[in-house]
This record gives structure tokens, C-alpha cells and sequence, in this order.
């Protein structure tokens, strides 16, 4: 009774090993199915086409990165001169004079030169509201951030082994719309600061 309980268990724990080969089997043949299908998803052109949308990614990387820093560089001195003025225009608004004959022409300078200076800094304000310096930079930086997010997943799956990738009809419908996005939504650059750009 004893031998047949044993025959059975010895039995049964080779159909349970003969069933666990075949899966392991089975499961390690559809990786290899699976990675020379992701292999064969990847080809030379495939390939060269992300190539060359991280090439006009950086291309466009590069122009904001310069345009941002020119603006912030603009906008910088303006602050910087419109704070120079208002310390000036506080300055002299706090000498005092007494109101008599000696001092008019004294005190019609100081209140000239206060007025003048006080217009300037009007003046200065409303150009930089009206160039939208604070809007462009804003833009530029979030442009840029979301940029080098999806340059680095780009070159992350180029750097990285072909059966290591995922399939490229996966891959392309993942990246495909945001690679046009952003070639469409670069922050609106005259053509002027473009060249100059450029140039620099």
C-alpha cells in the first residue's frame, strides 16, 4: 500500500515537473517570438527617422535656449535701470529745502528732475508690459523643460539595445503627436531676435 502511495506521489511530481518544463518552455519561447519581433519593428530607417527628430528637437532646443537667455539678459537691464531710477527719484525726494527766494531755483530743479526721471520709469514699465518680457521667459522655460524631457526618452530608446526597445508601432504612437506638437508650439520668436539667434 505503502509502494503504490509512493509509485503515485513519484508519478504525480513527474507530471508536475513535465508541466512546468513545457511552460517554462513555452513562456521562454514567446520572449524570443516577442524580442525578434521588437528586433525586426526596428529598422535602419526607422531608426534614422527618430535620429532626425531628435536632431530638429535639438535644433529647436538650442534657438529657445539662446532666445531665453537674450530676453532674460534684455530684461534684466530694464529691471536693473528702472530700480537705479526709483532709488534716485526716492533719494531726492527726501531732501527738503526751506521755500524761500534762495532756494526756488534749487527747489524747481529737484522737483524738474524728479518729475522727468519719475516719467521715464512710466515709460520703461509700459515698454517692458508691452514687449510681454515676464510671459515670453515663462513660456520659453516651461517650452524648454517639456523639451529636454522628451529629447532624453528619444535618445534613451536609440542609446539603448533594439530588443531591449519597445516595438516601434508602440513606440511611434507614443511619440509621434508629441514630436509634432512641439515642433508646432515653439514660443512665437520674431524674425529678427530668430536671426540674431542664429547668428550668436
Amino acid at each position: 500500500n505503502n509502494l503504490n502511495m509512493n509509485v503515485e506521489k513519484l508519478f504525480k511530481k513527474k507530471i508536475i515537473d513535465e508541466e512546468q518544463n513545457f511552460l517554462f518552455d513555452v513562456e521562454q519561447n514567446q520572449k524570443r517570438i516577442h524580442k525578434k519581433k521588437v528586433i525586426d519593428s526596428w529598422t535602419n530607417d526607422k531608426e534614422n527617422i527618430v535620429k532626425e527628430w531628435i536632431k530638429n528637437l535639438e535644433y529647436y532646443q538650442v534657438i529657445s535656449y539662446f532666445h531665453l537667455f537674450q530676453v532674460k539678459k534684455v530684461e534684466g537691464y530694464w529691471a536693473w535701470l528702472l530700480i537705479v531710477l526709483s532709488v534716485i527719484v526716492s533719494t531726492i525726494s527726501l531732501i527738503q529745502f526751506d521755500k524761500d527766494d534762495n532756494d526756488a531755483d534749487l527747489v524747481l530743479g529737484i522737483n524738474l528732475t524728479v518729475t522727468i526721471l519719475s516719467t521715464f520709469i512710466t515709460l520703461i514699465a509700459s515698454w517692458m508690459k508691452k514687449e510681454n518680457y515676464v510671459i515670453t521667459i515663462s513660456e520659453c522655460e516651461k517650452y524648454l523643460q517639456s523639451l529636454s524631457i522628451i529629447i532624453s526618452e528619444l535618445n534613451g530608446q536609440i542609446r539603448i539595445l533594439r530588443e531591449d526597445r519597445v516595438e516601434y508601432s508602440i513606440f511611434l504612437e507614443k511619440y509621434k503627436d508629441k514630436v509634432i506638437q512641439f515642433e508646432s508650439s515653439m514660443p512665437l520668436i520674431s524674425p529678427y531676435d530668430w536671426k540674431s539667434t542664429l547668428y550668436l
